[in-house]
C-alpha cells in the first residue's frame, strides 16, 4: 500500500502508477486512526493489470478537524486518567481492608 501526498494529478482521481481512473474503496482499520490526525482516502486503481492501491493525504488540515481531533485526543486523555485514579484507588482500598494480592 503506497502513502501518498495529494498533486494536482491525484486531485483528477488518476491512478499515479499507470494514470487511469482510481475508485475509493473503503479504508482499513488503521487508516480510519490515521484519518482522527489527519484526513485520508482509500484509492484502487480500475486497471486490473495496474493493481494500484493506496492511501492519498489531503495537504491541510480545515480549522473544524483540527478542533475536533484536540477533543478526540483530549478525551481520551482524560478518560486514561481517570481509568488509571479509579486503579489506584481501588488498589489503595483493597489494601486498606486486606485484600492485598500477594
Amino acid at each position: 500500500m503506497d502513502l501518498l501526498e495529494d498533486t494536482p494529478r491525484h486531485k483528477n482521481h488518476s491512478c499515479p502508477r499507470c494514470g487511469g481512473s482510481v475508485f475509493r474503496s473503503p479504508r482499513s482499520w488503521h487508516q480510519r486512526w490515521i484519518h482522527m490526525l489527519r484526513p485520508v482516502k482509500h484509492y484502487t486503481c480500475t486497471n486490473p493489470q495496474c493493481g494500484w492501491e493506496g492511501t492519498l493525504f489531503s495537504r491541510q488540515l480545515s480549522r473544524k478537524r483540527r478542533r475536533r481531533t484536540r477533543q478526540v485526543l483530549y478525551g481520551i486523555f482524560v478518560g486514561a486518567l481517570f481509568l488509571l485514579a479509579f486503579a489506584v484507588a481501588g488498589f489503595l482500598v483493597a489494601r486498606m481492608l486486606g485484600f492485598v494480592l500477594r
